[in-house]
C-alpha cells in the first residue's frame, strides 16, 4: 500500500507481466498485483509490504532481503476498540503504513469522513461502525 509510481495501476496484466514491467523500470522496487481486477501497481519503495488476501506482491532481488512484511489484518465498517496514543489527520494508505512500521501500534482506525487516523497500542475488541476502516496486527508481529 502506498509508494505507487505515477500512472498506476496498469490494467489487464498478468502477475508475470507485472513483474516484467517492474524489472524493466529503474524506479520500480516492488509490485503489488490485485488478482481480482488484474491490476498491477509498480512501487517506488519496498521498505514494507502489506499482505492482502486478493493481492500478490514481489520485490526486486536487490531489495528483497531488506523488505519487512506486515501482518496487519483489515476491516471495513469496523472500529478497533483499545487504547489510543495518537489521533492525527491522515489518509487511509498513510494510516496503514504508519501502523505497519510503528512497533508500538497494535491497531488503527481510519475515519474516512474526517480523514483522521487513530493509532492504538492496545486492542481489546472490534465493533461495527459505519465509515471506519481499521486494522490490527496479528499476534507476534512486533
Amino acid at each position: 500500500m502506498g509508494f505507487d509510481l505515477p500512472g498506476m495501476p496498469l490494467m489487464n496484466l498478468s502477475f508475470d507481466q507485472c513483474q516484467t514491467r517492474c524489472e524493466g523500470d529503474d524506479q520500480c522496487q516492488a509490485i503489488t498485483y490485485d488478482k481480482k481486477h488484474s491490476a498491477c501497481f509498480l512501487k517506488g519503495d519496498a521498505s514494507i509490504l502489506v499482505r492482502a488476501p486478493d493481492a500478490a506482491m514481489a520485490a526486486k532481488p536487490a531489495v528483497a532481503s531488506k523488505v519487512q512484511y506486515s501482518s496487519l489484518v483489515f476491516y471495513k465498517n469496523t472500529v478497533v476498540v483499545g487504547d489510543s496514543y495518537s489521533n492525527e489527520p491522515s489518509n487511509y494508505a498513510n494510516s496503514v503504513t504508519a501502523c505497519a512500521v510503528d512497533q508500538k501500534c497494535m491497531g488503527f482506525n481510519f475515519d474516512s469522513p474526517n480523514n483522521m487516523c487513530s493509532m492504538l497500542d492496545q486492542v481489546s475488541s472490534l465493533s461495527v461502525f459505519k465509515s471506519v476502516a481499521s486494522g490490527t496486527k496479528a499476534a507476534g508481529n512486533q
